[in-house]
């Protein structure tokens, strides 16, 4: 179609969950990208996005950011901005909280009186008894009372 943005026959818009080949055709977005569509005013070269730090899709020709799920060690947030749109990140997940990945939680506190060695945790299994009291209690405040 003729377009005011392109002074030449444009390539025809890719669907969402598409993006657009070397070749000039719409194929399937890639695994851990997601692809919007595209037209003349938005992502007008029809390519891929990619998703936030700490997060990725998990299965090609996803749509939307919303479809960006999170990485292990990793929590999803999300936050409105003043035009109203929502945007999404990964965060670490911090000491003492886990994340086993591809879902969108933010990071799982380990039980009472548990922490982890460090920071992006990937399981429930890395939370362990703090036996140190004195140098858990950066992690744990709490824990250094319980002596």
């Amino acid at each position: 179609h003729l377009n005011l943005a392109c002074p030449v026959l444009c390539p025809a818009d890719c669907a969402p969950g598409l993006a657009m080949d070397a070749n000039k055709n719409c194929q399937p977005c890639t695994q851990g990208n997601f692809c919007p569509g595209g037209d003349a005013t938005n992502n007008p070269n029809n390519v891929e996005s990619t998703c936030p730090d700490g997060l990725l899709t998990t299965f090609a020709g996803a749509k939307s950011q919303a479809q960006c799920f999170t990485k292990p060690g990793y929590g999803r947030t999300s936050s409105k901005g003043s035009d109203g749109k929502v945007s999404l990140a990964g965060v670490v997940c911090d000491i003492a909280t886990y994340n086993v990945g591809q879902n969108t939680a933010g990071c799982q506190k380990c039980g009472a009186g548990l922490t982890t060695a460090a920071i992006g945790a990937t399981s429930a299994a890395a939370c362990r008894e703090c036996l140190l009291c004195c140098l858990c209690a950066v992690a744990l405040p709490s824990a250094a009372l319980q002596v």
